[in-house]
């Protein structure tokens, strides 16, 4: 029992000094979201639009990020709002930040074959860490000016406002990679052979964890609400650390944070584990969820 106090008692010290020094860190912040005449050969942004003419080659939304770092994801949502009719989604992209940088600019860019129909756009960006989405609203209309174009198609700011800006600044696109498609289907032929294992032995603890594991490792909020569910399921029958861990990073991802700051509570409260490993979690939660108090 004495040996469970004084346990108890540092990893109440181990808390509160790591906390004062997480007071110190920046959560991530998307900053600013807003549409661009196009995107420039270095990634940057072209010259700021609120409006397209129907033949514009294509549509492109910046987002400008601080305090990111390596494998941070922008995830952009496109919406078409036709005269007198609610808005519909149309297309989806996530950026990925390979390494870390004060500053950086996620963009996610859509073209048509044919002329963008007129109205109201609408483009919804959320960074990971932050709960709440950015909205940036433009439309398409006949008569706007038609930016500059380079040889090879890409709209391009007029020289006489091109400046060179000298903050340091990354640009990472919203198209998927030639690497990332790679491992997105290497992601998918794994998950097919964990669903396949898990419908032969329903029953199996390790065969429903590893499709839960599966289910996390993929880029989307379907698999992550599946993965939620079956790592639900998992802590009622054995609510082990190694399962709550997991069950809190997966409220995380889907921004449910009171409830991942719940879970990694309840691992600090089992006496056969180290209290550390809990009160990391819980550190990178409140970062993640930009609440400190």
């Amino acid at each position: 029992m004495r040996k469970l106090f004084f346990l108890c008692v540092y990893s109440l010290f181990l808390f509160a000094g790591s906390l004062c020094v997480a007071e110190a860190a920046k959560p991530p912040l998307l900053a600013e979201l807003f549409m661009a005449s196009g995107v420039n050969p270095d990634g940057s942004p072209g010259e700021r639009v609120t409006a397209y003419p129907p033949e514009a080659p294509l549509l492109a939304v910046f987002a400008e990020c601080r305090n990111v770092s390596a494998g941070m994801k922008v995830r952009f949502v496109w919406y078409f709002a036709p005269p007198g009719k609610e808005k519909t989604r149309f297309a989806e992209y996530t950026a990925k930040n390979p390494a870390r940088r004060k500053a950086a600019i996620f963009h996610s860019t859509v073209s048509l074959e044919k002329e963008w129909p007129e109205g109201d756009y609408y483009v919804e960006a959320r960074l990971d860490g932050e709960k709440k989405m950015k909205t940036v609203r433009f439309s398409v209309k006949k008569g706007e000016a038609i930016s500059s174009v380079s040889a090879d198609g890409v709209k391009m700011l007029p020289a006489a406002k091109r400046k060179q800006d000298t903050r340091e600044q990354v640009y990472f696109s919203g198209k998927e990679t030639a690497l990332e498609k790679e491992e997105r289907v290497r992601s998918e032929k794994k998950l097919a052979e964990k669903e396949a294992v898990f419908r032969k032995n329903p029953a199996d603890i390790s065969a429903v964890l590893d499709l839960a594991d599966a289910y996390a490792a993929m880029n989307d909020a379907a698999s992550a609400s599946l993965a939620l569910a079956l790592y639900k399921g998992l802590a009622e029958s054995s609510p082990s650390d190694m399962i709550l861990v997991r069950l809190a990073d997966a409220y995380a991802r889907l921004s449910l944070f009171d409830r991942a700051f719940t879970t990694a509570l309840r691992r600090s409260w089992n006496p056969l584990t180290s209290p550390e490993g809990a009160i990391a979690q819980i550190l990178l939660l409140a970062g993640a969820g930009g609440d400190w108090e």
